[in-house]
Parts: C-alpha cells; sequence; structure tokens
C-alpha cells in the first residue's frame, strides 16, 4: 500500500515538475485559509488532534516552516496540556505522539528538507473502532474540504485536496481489524 502512495506521489512530483521554471522562494508557504474554521461539534479525539490553532496547513504548521518554528509550536504550553510527547527526533524529521485515550492516539511525523524546511506532515491516527474510523474520515474530509473545497475522491477510502504547491491526502487504512487513518500534506515544490 506504501509502495502505491511512493509511486502516486512520485508521478505527481513529475508532472509538478513539467509545469516551468521555477522561482526562488524566500517566504515560508502557507496553505492556510483566511479565516479559522469552527470544529466545535467534532470528536474530541479529532479537536485535540487538530488543536486551537486552525490555521496553517495543520495545528497551525505550515509547509516550509522552519525545524524551529516547528519544535516551538509543538513544544507550546497548550500542545503540552494537549498530551503531546516527543518520541524521536533525526536530522530530517521529528515524531510526536498524541494520547486521547488508553487505546486512541495519534503518531504526528514531520519531515524536513536538507535545509531544515518542513516538506512533509504525516499524521497517523489510530482509532479505536471502524465506525470511530468513519466519523473521524468524514469530520477531516468535511473540514479540509470547507477550506480548500471539493477534492478528489479516489473512493470511499481516500480523498486528495491539491492546495497551492502542496497536496493533502486523507486515506483510510488498515484491514478488517485495524481501522486507521492517515493525513499527509506533502510540499511540491523543489528540494
Amino acid at each position: 500500500m506504501r509502495f502505491c502512495l511512493l509511486i502516486f506521489l512520485g508521478i505527481v512530483l513529475g508532472l509538478a515538475s513539467c509545469k516551468g521554471p521555477k522561482k526562488e522562494e524566500t517566504q515560508e508557504q502557507t496553505t492556510a485559509p483566511e479565516q479559522e474554521q469552527d470544529i466545535s461539534a467534532f470528536d474530541p479525539a479529532l479537536k485535540k488532534l487538530l488543536g486551537d490553532d486552525t490555521s496553517g496547513a495543520f495545528r497551525g504548521i505550515s509547509l516550509g516552516q522552519s525545524r524551529e518554528k516547528v519544535k516551538l509550536i509543538e513544544s507550546s504550553e497548550e500542545s503540552a496540556q494537549l498530551g503531546d510527547s516527543l518520541v524521536s527526533e533525526t536530522d530530517s524529521l521529528i515524531n510526536y505522539t498524541i494520547s486521547f485515550t488508553a487505546t486512541e492516539e495519534a503518531d504526528l511525523i514531520y519531515y524536513f528538507t536538507s535545509d531544515n524546511k518542513l516538506k512533509k506532515i504525516e499524521a497517523d491516527i489510530y482509532p479505536p473502532s471502524e465506525a470511530i474510523q468513519t466519523k473521524l474520515f468524514n469530520q477531516l474530509s468535511s473540514f479540509y474540504t470547507a477550506r480548500y473545497g471539493a477534492g478528489t475522491q479516489i473512493d470511499h477510502t481516500e480523498v486528495i485536496w491539491n492546495v497551492k504547491q502542496s497536496v493533502v491526502i486523507l486515506k483510510k487504512t488498515g484491514n478488517e481489524k485495524v481501522h486507521d487513518l492517515q493525513l499527509n500534506f506533502v510540499s511540491m515544490a523543489g528540494k
């Protein structure tokens, strides 16, 4: 399954590179809407995942931001109160875990370029049941459709939004016993 996603992303990257000469970007890329959305009716786990700052691509974080800015946002007092914990950090990524309940959590992985700019955000969400997976999928789909417009629905398990120089992918993963979700934000800008 991941191999198929890698092939898909490779094709999208290849097509994006055919659009002519690229101009040098000096500002951080933002995919934020002009106004924040109301998430008060969402599932409590989803509200905790999205956080209070719904600007930026995810949790107040935008693709293209510096590693230091991402760490500052994720280590804020609000994030600490939400139960975020740093799991690991390497030169190319930072991994956090958010615990919703004893059996429900999410892994947040931030990937960086060699010059420490955020190029990809991956949120792996582990709901405890298929019903909750479907509920979270529908709420996230609604949230990002309101923000970016109608996405391309691959089937009932995947939606893709093309946003400026990035792509947002929401996908149901797992099998009959495991009902996970994966939410990816991938920069299509060079590097």
